[in-house]
């Protein structure tokens, strides 16, 4: 079996977003659109790289349902390696409403995600991707929707002590959680002023502040 040379280990999941063109207050029942698409933070940022012409695989949990072998085929329609998937549970889901172009409110459903747990990381450890002995030594992205014991397992574990880590936080409230990656010598934040103000417990006037503060911690 080929080892792919860039992993993408997080959130894969359908994004279904209503749209409308009108304002939006509390208990509005507006005309509009609504779009269902593959998505998640890992799927996005895996297709992109794709479209660039790398060979990218995901590490991720999708269902045994109708939705999960819809996103399986999505993402190998794509030239995704959907191989390495943890399957089990019911799909997860990220639903939004946006109005006037802005977004209005969203709830991201992870549950598949977060119950799968060590799972996910499995073909890292089973020789399909790596072993403990030999870790995996291409670029792995990681995003901020795995829960945190898991990203805290990683970075003591030494799976991926070789490889170049690439760290999305996904939104400020999960910034935190990649925490235990920041010591990582090939690890490279993506991440916004906000996300670091949440990572640093700090709010920053500036990015060049909020960049001086990560590598205060050692980023």
């Amino acid at each position: 079996m080929s080892v792919p040379a860039t992993l993408c280990i997080g959130a894969v999941q359908w994004d279904l977003i209503g749209h409308t063109a009108d304002p939006m207050p509390a208990g509005a029942d507006l005309p509009g659109r609504v779009s269902r698409m593959p998505g998640g933070v890992a799927f996005n940022i895996a297709q992109a790289l794709a479209r660039e012409g790398l060979t990218v695989a995901l590490l991720a949990t999708v269902g045994t349902d109708a939705e999960g072998e819809g996103l399986v085929r999505a993402g190998m329609a794509l030239g995704l390696d959907m191989r390495f998937l943890h399957r089990g549970g019911a799909t997860d889901l990220y639903l939004a409403l946006e109005a006037e172009g802005a977004l209005v409110g969203a709830v991201a459903d992870a549950r598949a995600l977060e119950e799968a747990g060590e799972a996910v990381l499995e073909p890292l450890r089973d020789g399909r991707l790596a072993t403990e002995a030999l870790p995996f030594a291409g670029t792995a992205v990681i995003d901020g929707n795995l829960p945190e014991p898991i990203l805290s397992g990683l970075a003591a574990s030494g799976l991926l002590a070789r490889a170049d880590l690439r760290l999305a936080p996904a939104s400020p409230a999960k910034a935190p959680r990649l925490a235990p990656l920041l010591a990582h010598p090939g690890a490279v934040l993506h991440l916004n002023r906000a996300e670091a103000a949440a990572i640093c417990g700090a709010d920053f006037p500036t990015s060049l502040a909020a960049a001086e503060a990560l590598l205060a911690r050692g980023v």
